[in-house]
């Protein structure tokens, strides 16, 4: 009989910050199924980043539940969960210097005992990320000498390394110029078709429509729509979460649909929208 566990399954989450009056997430239910490209989004302080981070284990939830693979995060050691979830954040700082084939080699820890040399099963899974995100020309140079675009596939590659099942983004094309945007999302979604389940932060509403099989949308730490594309994406579920006229057109060519702002708010939108103040919770 075929496997139809979720890779990842939120229940009732809830989750409170210490000092806060207000939930950062209340009551979010996910499910992402597997070999899928599962996407967050919603506006600033609407609660994504405390989402991935409970999932992953670095927030204890007040209430409701995350299984990863069938499993409750909390019976996951953190090396056995790394060998299933490799996360790329959104940003980092690296404290020495190292080479790209170095990073990359990085993300077989969870494999390897302390001061154990690589395997040749180390150096294929290694060589095989570097491919796949096409930067074996860039083996041996300095990760201080890379642009934005090509550290974010090296990051990308040092997940891969680890040979994982799911993988995790927080924004991984923030402050990429378009071709590196494109190429990034490409990669992900080809990901997805070698059985690959890519969970992923963007503010590319767009972008997220052409690649992502279904959506999750956020407004102050709820559920304000899941779905697909199609059913997410459409001028009154944007308009209310995000707070501004939305006009949503369908690609020509893909026929997945197309956000557009309005470039001016109508004087009598004005009352439409609920011009409260949100939490920042990200």
């Amino acid at each position: 009989m075929k496997n139809t566990m979720s890779p990842i399954q939120v229940s009732n989450l809830t989750v409170r910050y210490h000092g806060t009056r207000k939930p950062v997430l209340e009551g979010v239910q996910m499910t992402v199924h597997k070999s899928s490209f599962h996407t967050i989004l919603g506006p600033n302080g609407s609660g994504k980043s405390s989402l991935l981070k409970t999932i992953m284990g670095l927030i204890k939830p007040s209430s409701g539940t995350v299984l990863i693979n069938g499993l409750p995060i909390s019976s996951w050691t953190r090396s056995e969960l790394a060998k299933k979830v490799a996360v790329v954040p959104q940003s980092e700082t690296f404290a020495f210097p190292l080479t790209v084939r170095e990073l990359v080699a990085t993300g077989r820890y969870p494999y390897l005992n302390a001061f154990q040399a690589e395997t040749t099963v180390d150096q294929r899974a290694i060589s095989t990320a570097l491919k796949y995100c096409d930067i074996e020309h860039l083996l041996n140079r300095p990760i201080s000498a890379l642009s934005g675009g090509e550290l974010q596939r090296v990051r990308i590659a040092r997940s891969l390394a680890q040979e994982p099942s799911i993988l995790i983004l927080d924004e991984p094309t923030a402050n990429l110029d378009i071709r590196y945007e494109m190429a990034i999302f490409t990669l992900l979604k080809a990901l997805t078709k070698r059985e690959m389940t890519v969970v992923m932060i963007t503010h590319h509403l767009n972008l997220a429509s052409e690649f992502s099989d279904h959506i999750l949308l956020l407004r102050q730490g709820q559920v304000a729509a899941d779905g697909t594309p199609q059913e997410v994406l459409s001028e009154s579920i944007l308009g209310s979460v995000y707070q501004w006229p939305i006009a949503v057109e369908g690609n020509p060519e893909t026929k997945a649909p197309q956000v557009r702002p309005l470039s001016r708010m109508p004087e009598a939108h004005y009352k439409a929208f609920d011009n409260s103040q949100t939490d920042s919770n990200e």
